[in-house]
């Protein structure tokens, strides 16, 4: 994911070829780890497709995801939380000696 993040800074920062030695000293840099074989699979899948390319191929893939799913677990983990808040405690519960 590091290599994929990597590129991506690349090209927005207007590099059009990343090469693996760019991604490897991009990541070094904030202290990521670089997957060299990772990086390396990554440019050699898109040399021959230009980063505008590659975002709107990607786009099209996720707008056939059904977002739909989504909201329901959304929903369910509302309730979970609420469910889980502590109850408060009342006055006579509580405990005001500091020394035992």
């Amino acid at each position: 994911m590091n290599s994929v993040a990597g590129f991506l800074f690349l090209c927005n920062a207007g590099v059009e070829k990343p090469e693996a030695s760019h991604m490897k000293t991009l990541l070094s840099t904030i202290g990521a780890e670089y997957n060299e074989k990772a990086a390396q699979v990554l440019i050699d899948a898109i040399a021959e497709k230009s980063f505008e390319n590659v975002i709107k191929e990607g786009t099209s893939k996720c707008g056939s995801v059904n977002s739909a799913a989504g909201a329901g677990s959304a929903d369910t983990k509302k309730e979970e939380v609420k469910e889980e808040a502590p109850a408060e405690e009342s006055e006579g519960e509580v405990d005001l000696d500091l020394f035992d």
